[in-house]
């Protein structure tokens, strides 16, 4: 009889030790997974920025050579 008591006692001992480690890991590793997106969102807008200037600076020179002929 005295044993029954003693294993409930250590199961939820042992959960309340375990799901707060469980649950600061899930919150960490989704911390880490919206970090990388929001830098690969920063990169791929940087290279939209850049591809824009250069099709910008492109057009410009295509414009000046038609105007010439």
């Amino acid at each position: 009889m005295i044993s029954l008591p003693l294993i409930f006692s250590v199961i939820v001992i042992s959960l309340s030790v375990i799901f707060p480690i469980y649950y600061t890991y899930k919150k960490r590793f989704e911390e880490n997974r919206i970090n990388e997106k929001i830098k690969e969102a920063k990169y791929v807008s940087e290279e939209e920025k850049i591809r824009v200037y250069i099709n910008n600076i492109n057009q410009q020179t295509r414009d000046r050579f038609n105007n010439h002929n």
